[in-house]
Parts: C-alpha cells; structure tokens; sequence
C-alpha cells in the first residue's frame, strides 16, 4: 500500500489517492502518512477525508504531528479536535504553541475547552493525563430505567462504554455498574443493589506504569480516575493502558540497548546520533579504562602471556552474568514484584543462582585451561579469578538496579552500557589482582 501510495502521489493522482484513503483505517493511514517525504505529508494528509482526518492526526508520530498542525490553521485544528475523545484532543493541543493552543481552544464550546483545560494541567505521563474526561455516571439512588436512559443520553459522547459509575451527591465514585446487569433488570429495579462497591481506581497524580500495571494485574477493562477528595473526574480505556505498555516496553529495551525511545522515532540522522553518542562514550570511557588497567599490569602478562589468551572470557562470562541478574532484577520492579519485604529474598537468590553457577563455570574452565596450557598454575588463577567475577558480577547486576530505583533513577539503566562497562572494568581488576597475588606463588 505504502509504495501504491507512492506512486500516485508521484504522478500527483490526487483523485485516484483520494478513493483508495477513504479505504483505510485511520491507523494504516497514519502509517503512511509517517512514511512519506516531509513535503508530501501536508499534501497526502488533506487528501484523507474529514471523517477520518481528526482520527489519523490522533495516531501519528509526533514529528509528523508536528508538520501536520504547521500546515492547518487554527479552524481546522479546532474542528479536528472537537471530534476526538478528550484525551487525544489534548494530546494534539499540547503540541501548540501556548498562543496557538489559547486560540485553537477559543474556538470551542466553553465546556469543551473547560475540559481540556483541565486535563492539560497534568502531567503527561500520570493518570490525568492520559484519562479522558467522558464517561456515564449515575446516582446510586436512581432505577435501572434511569440509569439506562441516562446512558442512551451519553452514548454519542462517551465512546466505548463498559461500565457505568456510580457516584453520591458529592460526585465520589461508590461503585461500578456492569452493563450486563443493566440489561437483565426490570426498569423499576433500583441499581442500589446491582452497584459493586468492590472496585479498583487510581488517583490523578498516580503514573502511568503504575496504572497499566494495575489494569494488567487484576484485567480491568477500563480504570477510574479520582481527585483527592475520590471525585470521579475520568477513565482510562485498555487502548490507553496498551500504549502505556508498549510505550514503557519501547523506553526500557531502548535503554537497555544504550540509546532513547525518542531514537526509535527520529528522523534525523544527527539527531540519532546525538541521542545515542553518550551511551557509546560510556563505554569508550569503560574501554580506555580497560585498556589502562591491562597496561598497569603489563609485568604479569609479560610473565605469562597465557593470561592474555583468557582476557575476553573472564569479560564475557562476568558481563553475561551481570546482564541475567540485572534484565531479571529490572523485570521484577516493572511488574511490581519487588516491594520492600521481597529485595532481601531477590538479592539471596540471585546469590545463589550465582553462587552454583560460578563454581561449575570455574571448574570448567580451570579444565579446559589445563587441557590447552598444561599449567596448574593457570589453572588456578583462572578459577579463582572466574569464580570471583562472577560472584561480583551478580551483585552488581542485582544491586545497581535496586539502588538506582530507591535514588529515583529508572531501573532499566542498569541494564545498558552502564553495567556492561561496570563488569568489564571490575571484572578485568579481580583477574590480574588474583594473577598479581598468585603469579610468585605457584
């Protein structure tokens, strides 16, 4: 499709372009918009129709976003917004200006721009900002019949509806209505007795991972949002708490690969190499200490070249270690399975793990050294040196995540260049301090 799309816009065809669009869902055509040159963008986007126009704004990347606003005038802004659900009409305003924003919401009807308003006033990556302001909502005290009227009276507002709220006079949420119960009650039925009053919500303040992992760990449908005072004032539908997982997922395998999620949508070469030039001088840096730790102990490897052959092992299976401990350790904070009572467990039985693991490894290689090299002496060094980097390896791969999380840091850095180079760097010391110490003994 993308290079049919292509061809036409090529040969400028804008009415054959025109029919095949109005075939497409807005998230395929959001796709192609992203794909095409930068000067095409504009062009190919006012070829969509108004219909699926405000949707396709919604789902672009947010460089292409940028180029789409550039090019429609503040009307146009307005009108596409004015057909989007809440949250995804402030994420668009939110890309304005302040001046263009004040303007593009000065079109709009007072309790439209009321609610973006609002909803503008979190922060990006929180419960209120990605919760959207539509939703049903009843009185505890009323009938079916006046639930479900006021749900028919909602429905061309409130996209997606899978529950109904019930909230006191105040407009504190109490419970949850569920459609289904809705259905197979008389009219004249009170929905008192049908409220399940045992019900997950989250606060406005509370971020976005935390949410999409509650709605993951309990398979809510949608969450509730309350302000302080337990006010029902959004939900967030499961299309929001899926981006939020894909999104935390992107961030954190980004991360891990020593780079930025901001890489992975970035068009420009510079731009990329910028974001990613930091992570590689970490481990330019770690390299050259390397290199320099090697030389402070050139008069042991003079002495036994031997020891030169075994550099990269020792490296490798201490990096390899430092990487399973750490990926393992970032997992279990991310699913939340590592409270307070749980990091004295986690750190044992890495430990452990490691702790087996480093004496079979070690036994192992100490073999093979004495089948290549003939020396028990080699063999020595290589097991103890192993046996300890591993062993230290596995602290600090366990370790460093917990730190970095109770310092405010994100977890996932501890599994990216930083550790990496940390392992290299400890791992060849513990090698020639053990060769330094045994090289005169044996």
């Amino acid at each position: 499709l993308q290079e049919k799309v292509d061809a036409l816009l090529a040969e400028s065809r804008f009415d054959d372009l025109r029919i095949l669009l109005s075939e497409e869902h807005p998230s395929d055509l959001a796709d192609i918009v992203n794909h095409v040159g930068e000067d095409d963008k504009s062009t190919l986007f006012r070829l969509i129709s108004s219909e699926l126009s405000p949707e396709v704004l919604s789902r672009v990347k947010d460089s292409t976003l940028t180029a789409l606003l550039a090019g429609l005038d503040d009307e146009e802004i307005s009108t596409a917004v004015d057909q989007l659900r809440s949250d995804d009409a402030a994420d668009i305003v939110a890309q304005l200006s302040e001046d263009d924003a004040s303007r593009v919401m000065d079109l709009m009807e007072d309790e439209d721009k009321e609610s973006l308003q609002t909803l503008l006033t979190y922060p990006e990556e929180s419960a209120g900002g990605l919760m959207e302001s539509e939703f049903v909502a009843v009185h505890e005290n009323v009938t079916v019949g006046e639930a479900v009227h006021e749900l028919r009276l909602r429905a061309r507002a409130v996209e997606q509806v899978q529950n109904v709220y019930a909230i006191d006079r105040a407009g504190r949420l109490v419970g949850i209505l569920e459609l289904w119960r809705l259905t197979i009650s008389s009219d004249d039925h009170p929905v008192e007795p049908l409220i399940d009053r045992e019900f997950y919500s989250v606060p406005v303040d509370m971020d976005q991972e935390e949410v999409a992992s509650l709605a993951m760990r309990y398979d809510l449908v949608e969450v509730p949002v309350v302000d302080a005072g337990g006010i029902l004032v959004g939900r967030i539908t499961l299309d929001d708490v899926l981006d939020v997982v894909e999104e935390e997922a992107t961030e954190d395998l980004t991360r891990m690969a020593g780079t930025t999620e901001d890489d992975v949508h970035e068009d420009s070469v510079f731009r990329v190499t910028w974001l990613r030039l930091p992570w590689l001088l970490i481990g330019l840096a770690g390299g050259i200490g390397s290199a320099l730790l090697m030389g402070r102990f050139e008069a042991q490897l003079n002495q036994v070249i031997a020891l030169a052959f075994f550099v990269p092992v020792i490296m490798a299976m201490g990096g390899s270690v430092g990487i399973q401990c750490s990926t393992v350790v970032v997992r279990s904070i991310a699913l939340g399975e590592m409270d307070a009572k749980r990091v004295g467990e986690r750190i044992a039985r890495e430990f452990s793990v490691s702790l087996i693991m480093a004496l079979i490894l070690s036994l192992l290689l100490a073999v093979i050294a004495f089948v290549l090299q003939g020396s028990w002496g080699l063999c020595l060094i290589l097991g103890i040196a192993l046996f300890l980097s591993i062993l230290v390896a596995a602290c600090a791969g366990t370790m460093i995540p917990i730190l970095l999380r109770r310092m405010g840091f994100d977890p996932a850095l501890a599994t990216g260049p930083f550790i990496t180079t940390t392992n290299d760097v400890l791992n060849l010391l513990i090698y020639f301090v053990v060769a330094a110490q045994l090289i005169g003994r044996i």
